[in-house]
């Protein structure tokens, strides 16, 4: 879930990587869909990006005859549904994350994009073009120029927005501080794409991350509400940020502020496969999958339809799992399907 990326008219241009530092020992050929780690290391206040191989291929004409060394292939399908995503638009958000990455802006693939990534090798299923994308708020916090909302950095234009008010258990303040965080979603225009992105915290002194927990009042917030619990008993890792108290049907509040806690440094990424190609993804996604739908988030579920203001009250029921032969069909089913030409 969230709120999907927007692309305007792009054309792919291969982004400069000359700031990476590579290891010529792990220098071979490789395959287009060959697993490549990127690690972010702290030798100083900024982290430097080492890339074990910069040869990252993009040849979308060669997207039929891949192999996946290491890794399970994801089969995907070619369609003329409305919904199929183009070559172009699977490229340059790639190439996006990627670019930023190398300059030092952790930013990924996060909740239903990452599960998409991860358990399909591409977007989730029926939920067509829906890149939620998560970026470090100190990593781009430092960047910013109070009171101006709009800077510069690694070739993009950031314009950053203040936390809206009609989230349930979100209202913008760091934990300890009480602070208002000086932004939570913004866009950045990168050459010839645009990006919206959403802010993840350091959680207190940990080390680990956080994304606030995102629910509007007689739309999803109940259905969500109960499946968070569920997930929360299954391994997930929602939290009353506040109080640092695991979220429970005895200890929720209406308004107070929950989120989940990833809990990595986020200084590992590794290439994954992506239709044709790669996209950069935490090392320790199954940890962030783990927090965000608990232990078994490798199985299917069905979200039921859109919310509704009827009578005002939703309609949206929460997430279920699917029968075992129900997840075995959407698994070979594959992503949402790829546009054809």
């Amino acid at each position: 879930g969230g709120i999907a990326s927007l692309f305007g008219k792009s054309r792919h241009q291969q982004q400069s990587r000359n700031n990476l530092r590579i290891n010529n020992n792990d220098r071979r050929q490789l395959s287009l869909l060959d697993p490549k780690t990127v690690e972010l290391r702290h030798p100083g206040p900024t982290p430097t990006v080492v890339a074990s191989d910069a040869a990252i291929t993009n040849n979308a004409n060669n997207w039929g005859m891949m192999t996946m060394p290491d890794q399970t292939f994801f089969p995907f399908h070619a369609s003329n549904d409305k919904h199929c995503v183009t070559r172009q638009e699977i490229v340059d958000l790639s190439q996006s994350i990627r670019n930023l990455l190398s300059n030092n802006i952790r930013v990924f693939p996060r909740n239903g994009f990452l599960l998409g990534i991860i358990r399909h090798g591409g977007f989730l299923p029926q939920e067509h073009f829906d890149a939620d994308i998560g970026v470090v708020y100190s990593d781009l916090d430092k960047h910013k120029r109070p009171p101006k909302m709009v800077f510069r950095a690694a070739g993009c234009a950031f314009k950053m927005k203040k936390t809206e008010d009609y989230w349930m258990n979100w209202d913008g303040l760091d934990p300890v501080s009480r602070r208002p965080y000086d932004f939570f979603g913004m866009n950045a225009h990168c050459g010839e794409y645009n990006l919206h992105l959403n802010a993840v915290y350091p959680y207190r002194d940990t080390g680990a991350f956080f994304y606030p927990w995102l629910s509007v009042d007689r739309f999803n917030h109940e259905a969500a509400l109960k499946t968070v619990l569920r997930y929360n008993m299954e391994g997930g890792d929602v939290r009353l940020v506040d109080t640092d108290e695991k979220l429970s049907d005895s200890n929720y509040q209406v308004g107070t502020q929950l989120g989940t806690i990833f809990n990595t440094k986020l200084d590992c990424f590794t290439e994954r496969q992506f239709y044709f190609t790669t996209i950069p993804v935490p090392c320790d996604h199954d940890t962030i999958l783990t927090s965000h739908y608990g232990r078994n988030w490798n199985h299917v579920e069905s979200r039921g339809g859109i919310g509704e203001f009827k009578e005002k009250r939703e309609t949206k029921f929460e997430s279920r799992t699917v029968s075992d032969v129900e997840n075995a069909k959407v698994l070979l089913g594959g992503p949402t399907p790829i546009c054809m030409g």
